[in-house]
Protein backbone atom coordinates (compact mmCIF):
# COMPACT_ATOMS: atom_id res chain seq x y z
CA UNK A 1 0.00 0.00 0.00
CA UNK A 2 2.51 2.65 0.98
CA UNK A 3 4.66 1.53 -2.59
CA UNK A 4 1.18 2.41 -4.16
CA UNK A 5 0.37 5.70 -2.32
CA UNK A 6 4.38 6.69 -3.17
CA UNK A 7 3.58 6.33 -6.88
CA UNK A 8 0.31 7.54 -7.09
CA UNK A 9 1.52 11.41 -5.51
CA UNK A 10 4.45 11.09 -7.20
CA UNK A 11 2.20 10.43 -10.73
CA UNK A 12 0.29 13.31 -9.45
CA UNK A 13 3.01 15.39 -8.94
CA UNK A 14 4.37 15.26 -12.52
CA UNK A 15 0.09 16.64 -13.61
CA UNK A 16 0.45 19.55 -11.41
CA UNK A 17 1.85 23.21 -12.14
CA UNK A 18 5.43 24.28 -11.26
CA UNK A 19 5.74 25.37 -7.19
CA UNK A 20 7.57 28.10 -5.47
CA UNK A 21 10.49 25.98 -5.26
CA UNK A 22 10.72 24.07 -8.44
CA UNK A 23 10.35 27.31 -10.59
CA UNK A 24 13.66 28.16 -11.86
CA UNK A 25 14.39 30.89 -10.49
CA UNK A 26 17.62 31.98 -12.85
CA UNK A 27 15.12 31.86 -15.67
CA UNK A 28 17.60 29.86 -17.45
CA UNK A 29 15.83 29.32 -20.61
CA UNK A 30 15.00 33.24 -21.12
CA UNK A 31 18.66 33.69 -20.33
CA UNK A 32 20.25 31.66 -23.14
CA UNK A 33 18.12 32.95 -25.82
CA UNK A 34 18.85 36.39 -24.84
CA UNK A 35 22.56 35.69 -24.79
CA UNK A 36 22.02 33.98 -28.34
CA UNK A 37 20.02 36.65 -29.54
CA UNK A 38 20.71 40.31 -28.39
CA UNK A 39 23.79 42.15 -29.01
CA UNK A 40 24.30 45.55 -27.29
CA UNK A 41 20.04 45.99 -27.07
CA UNK A 42 19.90 44.85 -30.89
CA UNK A 43 17.56 41.42 -31.31
CA UNK A 44 18.31 39.00 -33.97
CA UNK A 45 14.62 38.57 -34.49
CA UNK A 46 15.32 36.55 -37.81
CA UNK A 47 17.52 33.93 -36.33
CA UNK A 48 14.86 33.93 -33.66
CA UNK A 49 12.15 33.27 -35.29
CA UNK A 50 13.39 29.95 -36.93
CA UNK A 51 14.44 28.68 -33.42
CA UNK A 52 10.99 29.81 -31.09
CA UNK A 53 11.12 26.43 -29.26
CA UNK A 54 13.16 27.28 -26.16
CA UNK A 55 10.90 30.57 -25.63
CA UNK A 56 7.77 28.80 -25.92
CA UNK A 57 9.06 26.33 -23.30
CA UNK A 58 9.91 29.39 -21.31
CA UNK A 59 6.48 30.99 -21.37
CA UNK A 60 4.80 27.73 -20.88
CA UNK A 61 7.00 28.06 -17.29
CA UNK A 62 5.68 31.38 -16.39
CA UNK A 63 2.20 29.96 -17.04
CA UNK A 64 2.58 27.51 -14.31
CA UNK A 65 4.64 29.63 -11.68
CA UNK A 66 2.99 29.62 -8.13
CA UNK A 67 4.64 32.57 -7.01
CA UNK A 68 2.04 33.23 -4.02
CA UNK A 69 5.34 32.68 -1.07
CA UNK A 70 7.74 33.89 -3.23
CA UNK A 71 9.72 36.71 -2.05
CA UNK A 72 9.11 40.96 -3.55
CA UNK A 73 12.41 40.15 -5.39
CA UNK A 74 11.00 36.91 -7.06
CA UNK A 75 8.16 37.98 -8.22
CA UNK A 76 9.03 41.61 -9.87
CA UNK A 77 11.92 39.49 -11.75
CA UNK A 78 9.45 37.62 -12.99
CA UNK A 79 6.84 39.65 -14.06
CA UNK A 80 10.17 41.90 -15.88
CA UNK A 81 10.78 38.78 -17.64
CA UNK A 82 7.29 37.75 -18.68
CA UNK A 83 6.22 41.07 -20.04
CA UNK A 84 10.03 40.76 -22.31
CA UNK A 85 9.21 37.71 -23.53
CA UNK A 86 6.02 38.07 -24.36
CA UNK A 87 6.82 41.35 -26.09
CA UNK A 88 9.31 39.60 -28.27
CA UNK A 89 7.01 36.39 -28.90
CA UNK A 90 4.36 38.94 -30.05
CA UNK A 91 6.85 40.52 -32.33
CA UNK A 92 8.05 37.18 -33.84
CA UNK A 93 4.30 36.46 -34.57
CA UNK A 94 4.29 39.13 -36.85
CA UNK A 95 7.87 38.72 -37.94
CA UNK A 96 8.98 39.77 -40.75
CA UNK A 97 6.66 42.80 -40.81
CA UNK A 98 4.86 43.46 -43.70
CA UNK A 99 3.01 46.28 -46.10
CA UNK A 100 0.33 43.78 -46.15
CA UNK A 101 0.32 43.45 -42.38
CA UNK A 102 0.62 47.28 -41.45
CA UNK A 103 -2.41 48.36 -39.45
CA UNK A 104 -1.45 52.05 -39.85
CA UNK A 105 0.13 53.97 -42.67
CA UNK A 106 1.29 56.57 -40.05
CA UNK A 107 4.04 54.92 -38.38
CA UNK A 108 6.98 52.65 -40.29
CA UNK A 109 6.72 49.47 -41.74
CA UNK A 110 8.94 47.73 -38.99
CA UNK A 111 7.23 48.99 -35.71
CA UNK A 112 5.49 47.22 -32.83
CA UNK A 113 2.29 49.67 -32.73
CA UNK A 114 1.39 47.87 -36.45
CA UNK A 115 0.59 45.34 -34.14
CA UNK A 116 -2.99 46.45 -33.42
CA UNK A 117 -3.87 45.33 -29.67
CA UNK A 118 -0.37 44.37 -28.42
CA UNK A 119 -0.85 46.11 -25.16
CA UNK A 120 -4.20 46.33 -24.12
CA UNK A 121 -6.32 43.69 -25.80
CA UNK A 122 -3.72 40.83 -26.13
CA UNK A 123 -3.89 38.81 -23.39
CA UNK A 124 -1.21 35.94 -22.09
CA UNK A 125 -1.02 33.35 -19.19
CA UNK A 126 1.56 34.30 -16.50
CA UNK A 127 1.59 32.51 -13.14
CA UNK A 128 -1.80 31.71 -13.11
CA UNK A 129 -3.65 35.27 -13.99
CA UNK A 130 -4.62 35.89 -18.25
CA UNK A 131 -3.17 39.50 -18.03
CA UNK A 132 -2.25 41.97 -21.25
CA UNK A 133 1.05 43.94 -21.13
CA UNK A 134 -0.38 46.49 -19.69
CA UNK A 135 -1.79 44.90 -16.91
CA UNK A 136 1.81 43.38 -16.32
CA UNK A 137 3.07 46.94 -16.28
CA UNK A 138 0.30 49.29 -14.64
CA UNK A 139 -1.88 46.70 -12.41
CA UNK A 140 1.44 44.62 -11.05
CA UNK A 141 4.99 46.00 -11.66
CA UNK A 142 3.77 50.10 -11.27
CA UNK A 143 1.29 49.31 -8.55
CA UNK A 144 1.96 46.49 -6.33
CA UNK A 145 5.86 46.78 -6.69
CA UNK A 146 5.73 50.58 -7.07
CA UNK A 147 9.28 50.47 -8.49
CA UNK A 148 9.92 53.22 -11.12
CA UNK A 149 13.27 51.82 -12.74
CA UNK A 150 11.16 48.72 -14.31
CA UNK A 151 10.32 51.25 -16.94
CA UNK A 152 14.06 51.06 -18.32
CA UNK A 153 14.22 47.32 -17.39
CA UNK A 154 10.73 46.12 -19.84
CA UNK A 155 11.24 46.86 -22.99
CA UNK A 156 8.43 47.49 -26.01
CA UNK A 157 10.59 46.46 -29.10
CA UNK A 158 11.65 49.85 -30.29
CA UNK A 159 14.76 52.06 -30.78
CA UNK A 160 13.53 54.70 -28.41
CA UNK A 161 12.76 52.44 -25.64
CA UNK A 162 15.65 50.96 -22.84
CA UNK A 163 17.40 48.15 -25.00
CA UNK A 164 17.06 44.70 -23.87
CA UNK A 165 19.47 43.14 -21.77
CA UNK A 166 20.93 40.15 -23.10
CA UNK A 167 20.64 38.56 -19.26
CA UNK A 168 17.57 37.77 -17.31
CA UNK A 169 16.34 39.76 -14.60
CA UNK A 170 17.07 37.38 -11.57
CA UNK A 171 16.28 37.72 -7.83
CA UNK A 172 19.29 37.77 -5.88
CA UNK A 173 20.88 40.23 -8.47
CA UNK A 174 17.70 42.69 -9.26
CA UNK A 175 19.11 45.36 -7.25
CA UNK A 176 21.99 45.92 -9.13
CA UNK A 177 20.59 45.08 -12.21
CA UNK A 178 17.68 47.42 -12.15
CA UNK A 179 20.17 50.45 -11.17
CA UNK A 180 22.12 48.67 -14.21
CA UNK A 181 19.69 49.58 -16.12
CA UNK A 182 18.35 53.15 -14.87
CA UNK A 183 22.06 54.22 -15.45
CA UNK A 184 22.36 52.85 -19.16
CA UNK A 185 19.41 54.25 -20.31
CA UNK A 186 20.31 57.56 -18.37
CA UNK A 187 23.41 57.83 -19.87
CA UNK A 188 22.57 57.02 -24.15
CA UNK A 189 22.67 60.53 -25.17
CA UNK A 190 20.05 59.29 -27.97
CA UNK A 191 17.77 58.87 -25.24
CA UNK A 192 18.67 62.11 -22.71
CA UNK A 193 21.11 64.39 -23.31
CA UNK A 194 22.22 67.78 -20.86
CA UNK A 195 22.76 71.29 -22.24
CA UNK A 196 24.94 73.19 -19.84
CA UNK A 197 25.04 76.03 -21.32
CA UNK A 198 21.23 76.49 -21.27
CA UNK A 199 20.74 74.85 -18.20
CA UNK A 200 18.13 72.53 -19.42
CA UNK A 201 17.78 68.83 -20.11
CA UNK A 202 16.13 66.73 -22.76
CA UNK A 203 14.64 63.66 -21.49
CA UNK A 204 13.05 60.58 -23.15
CA UNK A 205 9.47 60.70 -23.70
CA UNK A 206 9.31 57.97 -21.14
CA UNK A 207 9.42 60.39 -18.34
CA UNK A 208 6.73 62.51 -19.27
CA UNK A 209 4.58 59.55 -19.81
CA UNK A 210 5.06 58.24 -16.32
CA UNK A 211 6.66 61.47 -14.90
CA UNK A 212 4.71 61.08 -11.72
CA UNK A 213 6.41 57.44 -10.58
CA UNK A 214 9.67 60.19 -10.17
CA UNK A 215 8.36 62.33 -7.76
CA UNK A 216 9.37 61.54 -4.78
CA UNK A 217 13.29 61.79 -6.09
CA UNK A 218 14.93 64.89 -4.56
CA UNK A 219 18.46 65.83 -4.54
CA UNK A 220 20.45 69.17 -4.63
CA UNK A 221 18.46 71.32 -6.11
CA UNK A 222 16.47 69.27 -8.15
CA UNK A 223 12.99 67.59 -7.64
CA UNK A 224 11.15 64.21 -9.94
CA UNK A 225 12.72 63.00 -12.79
CA UNK A 226 15.98 65.49 -12.95
CA UNK A 227 16.67 64.41 -9.77
CA UNK A 228 16.69 60.51 -11.04
CA UNK A 229 18.34 61.03 -14.31
CA UNK A 230 21.25 62.96 -12.84
CA UNK A 231 22.28 60.96 -10.37
CA UNK A 232 22.62 58.30 -12.09
CA UNK A 233 24.77 60.86 -14.91
CA UNK A 234 28.44 60.46 -15.00
CA UNK A 235 29.96 62.48 -11.93
CA UNK A 236 30.50 65.93 -13.64
CA UNK A 237 27.44 66.11 -14.95
CA UNK A 238 25.90 65.35 -11.92
CA UNK A 239 27.27 68.00 -9.90
CA UNK A 240 26.21 70.64 -12.86
CA UNK A 241 22.90 69.53 -13.00
CA UNK A 242 21.82 69.06 -9.35
CA UNK A 243 24.11 72.41 -7.99
CA UNK A 244 23.20 75.76 -8.89
CA UNK A 245 19.78 77.12 -10.29
CA UNK A 246 17.29 73.87 -11.69
CA UNK A 247 17.56 72.84 -15.32
CA UNK A 248 14.40 73.31 -17.21
CA UNK A 249 12.89 69.99 -19.19
CA UNK A 250 12.29 68.94 -22.81
CA UNK A 251 11.35 65.80 -24.48
CA UNK A 252 13.07 64.14 -27.59
CA UNK A 253 11.05 62.70 -29.63
CA UNK A 254 10.84 58.85 -29.70
CA UNK A 255 11.57 56.52 -32.20
CA UNK A 256 9.03 53.33 -32.85
CA UNK A 257 11.73 51.82 -35.20
CA UNK A 258 11.81 48.04 -34.71
CA UNK A 259 15.06 47.70 -31.84
CA UNK A 260 16.77 45.01 -34.62
CA UNK A 261 16.83 42.87 -37.50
Amino acid sequence: MNFFLSFTFAFLATLLPATATDFDQSHSKWHADLQLHVKNGSVNYQAWSADPKRLDAYLKELEQAQPGTWTSDEKLALWINAYNAWTVKHILNYYPFTAAKRTSKRFPVNSIRQVKGIWKEFKMDVAGRNLSLDQMEHEIMRKEHKEPRIHFAIVCASIGCPSLSNEAFVPQKLESQLTERATHFSRDKSKNRVDHADRKIYLSKIFDWFGGDFDSFAEGKQKGTVSFVAKHLPTPDKRKVLGGKPYSIGYLDYDWSLNGE
